[in-house]
C-alpha cells in the first residue's frame, strides 16, 4: 500500500484535479446502505474500544442532494488511540492515508477509490478527528430537515463545477460562505445536539489541566499521581507542584512530596486533581505541615463554535515561531522575567504552541498563546497588553483574531480561564460561555 500512498500524496492540486475531476450524481438511496457496511468495516479493523462516534457527513448524507458520489465519514477517535496502529488497520481495509496537519486534530485524513489511474469502485473520505463540536454534523443535519435549502446548496455545487471541475481546492472553498451562513442557522435551530457529552469533557479537561505542565517542565509520574520539576526555574509554580490523582494515603504521600521538593530546596506545592472531597481530607494534614491553602478564584469560559463578533481591526498580528527575549521582556512585566521567561523558551520549542503578537505599526502592544492540550483540547493563554497601550481596546481586536484563526486554522474545543469580570465580559463578546464542567479548584504550598 506505501506506494500509492506516497505517489498520490505527492501529486500537485492540477495533477489530483484532473485525474479525480468533480463528479456531480442524483442522490442514490444506495448511498446510506454503503455508508453502512462501510462502518461496521472500520469498527471490525480499528475496534469500538477507539471509537467515540461515527457518523455519515457530506451530501450523500442529505436524501434527495445532488452530491459527489463520495461517501464522507466523520470519525471520532478516543485520545489514547494509538495512531500509528490506526493507520496500519484502515490502511489493512483498502484505505490510503493522506495527511492533513491543517485539518482538526490529529489532522488524519484517509481515501478510499482512489489510484493511480483515477476512481476505482465506491469512493470514501473518512475524516479523523477527536471527539468535538463540528460544524458538519449540524449542517447535514439542517439539510436534512430542510428540503428547500438542500436545493439551493445543489444550485450552488453545479454553479462551481462549471467553473471549477478540475480544480477540487477551489470548488470546496466556493462552498465555503454558503456553508457558513447555514451552518450559523443549524447552531441556532439545533442548539448543542452534537456538543461533547458533559461527562466526557469533564474527563477531557481534567487530563489537559493537570498534563499541560509537560510542555514546560519535567514529569515525574508516581503511584499516586505525578510530579512536575524543573530545578532550572524553581520559583515557576507551573513548573514545581505535585498533583494526587490516585489513592487517599495521603500522610505519607505528602511526606514524599515534601522529601521530593525539599532536595531541591524548591518549595512543596500541591495542585488540585478535581477529585470530589480531596481538598476537605487534605486540608488538616496541609495545616499540621505548615501549608498554606489558596482557594481559586478562576472561572472556566468555553467558546461556543460560530460564536463570535467582528471589530475594527487596528493592528497587524503575526504568529511568533521562535522566542526573541526582547519582545519578551516588552510584553511582560520585569517582575514576570525570572520564572515565565524559562517557561517561555521551553514552549516555543514545542509544535503544540501558538504564540501571537498584535503590532500597532511596528510597535508590539499584545500578546497571547493557544496551548495545544491535546484530545482535541485548547486553551488561550498569556493575554497581555503592554501597559501604555490598555484601554485601547488591543485585547478586544486580539481575541476577535484568536476565535477566527482558531476556527479557520485550527478548530476543536478552545477555553480559557478568567477571573477579572472585565475581561469576562470582553471573552463573552467573542462568544465565550462560563462553564461549570470544572471548578476553579484549588492550591497549596508550604509557607
Amino acid at each position: 500500500m506505501a506506494k500509492p500512498t506516497d505517489s498520490i500524496g505527492q501529486m500537485t492540486p492540477s495533477e489530483r484535479g484532473h485525474l479525480f475531476p468533480i463528479i456531480l450524481s442524483e442522490s442514490l438511496p444506495i448511498w446510506r446502505t454503503l455508508y453502512r457496511e462501510e462502518k461496521k468495516k472500520i469498527i471490525s479493523a480499528i475496534g469500538q474500544e477507539n471509537i467515540e462516534r461515527i457518523h455519515h457527513i457530506g451530501s450523500t448524507s442529505v436524501p434527495g442532494l445532488l452530491a459527489k458520489p463520495t461517501i464522507d465519514i466523520l470519525l471520532e477517535i478516543q485520545g489514547s488511540t494509538d495512531l500509528k496502529r490506526l493507520i496500519l488497520r484502515l490502511e489493512n481495509i483498502g484505505y490510503i492515508y493522506d495527511p492533513k496537519p491543517m485539518n482538526p486534530a490529529p489532522g488524519m485524513m484517509f481515501m478510499k477509490g482512489y489510484t493511480l489511474e483515477g476512481f476505482s469502485g465506491q469512493a470514501f473520505h473518512l475524516h479523523v478527528r477527536y471527539l468535538g463540536d463540528w460544524n458538519e454534523l449540524y449542517f447535514c443535519h439542517y439539510l436534512r430537515k430542510h428540503p428547500e435549502v438542500a436545493q439551493r446548496y445543489a444550485f450552488v455545487k453545479l454553479s462551481l463545477k462549471e467553473q471549477f471541475e478540475f480544480d477540487r481546492d477551489a470548488y470546496t472553498e466556493g462552498k465555503t460562505a454558503f456553508c457558513r451562513e447555514i451552518t450559523a442557522f443549524a447552531r441556532d435551530e439545533l442548539g448543542t445536539r452534537y456538543a461533547i457529552p458533559k461527562r466526557k469533557l469533564q474527563a477531557r479537561l481534567k487530563k489537559a489541566e493537570i498534563d499541560y505542565p509537560s510542555l514546560f517542565s519535567k514529569r515525574v509520574n508516581r503511584p499516586w499521581g505525578v510530579i512536575f520539576l524543573d530545578p532550572n526555574n524553581p520559583t515557576s509554580h507551573d513548573s514545581n507542584h505535585a498533583v494526587i490523582t490516585r489513592g487517599k494515603a495521603y500522610r505519607r504521600i505528602l511526606d514524599e512530596i515534601m522529601v521530593i521538593f525539599e532536595k531541591y530546596k524548591i518549595k512543596p506545592r500541591l495542585y488540585d486533581a478535581f477529585r470530589p472531597g480531596q481538598w476537605e481530607a487534605l486540608e488538616p494534614l496541609l495545616t499540621e505541615r505548615g501549608f498554606a491553602i489558596k482557594k481559586r478564584t478562576w472561572s472556566l469560559m468555553i467558546h461556543q463554535t460560530g460564536k463570535t463578533h467582528e471589530v475594527l481591526t487596528t493592528l497587524t498580528f503575526k504568529r511568533q515561531n521562535s522566542f526573541d527575549e526582547n519582545l519578551f521582556k516588552q510584553l511582560f512585566e520585569e517582575s514576570e522575567w525570572p520564572y515565565a521567561m524559562p517557561v517561555q523558551r521551553a514552549c516555543f520549542s514545542s509544535p503544540k504552541f501558538y504564540n501571537f503578537v498584535g503590532y500597532l505599526g511596528e510597535a508590539p502592544v499584545v500578546n497571547a498563546s493557544i496551548l495545544n492540550l491535546g484530545n482535541g483540547l485548547y486553551r488561550i493563554d498569556d493575554v497581555e497588553t503592554m501597559e501604555a497601550y490598555r484601554s485601547h481596546g488591543y485585547a478586544r481586536e486580539m481575541m476577535a483574531f484568536l476565535v477566527r484563526y482558531f476556527e479557520e486554522n485550527i478548530r476543536g474545543t478552545l477555553y480559557l480561564w478568567v477571573s477579572n469580570p472585565v475581561a469576562r465580559r470582553i471573552y463573552e463578546e467573542f462568544g465565550f460561555a462560563g462553564s461549570d464542567v470544572l471548578p476553579s479548584g484549588s492550591s497549596a504550598y508550604r509557607k
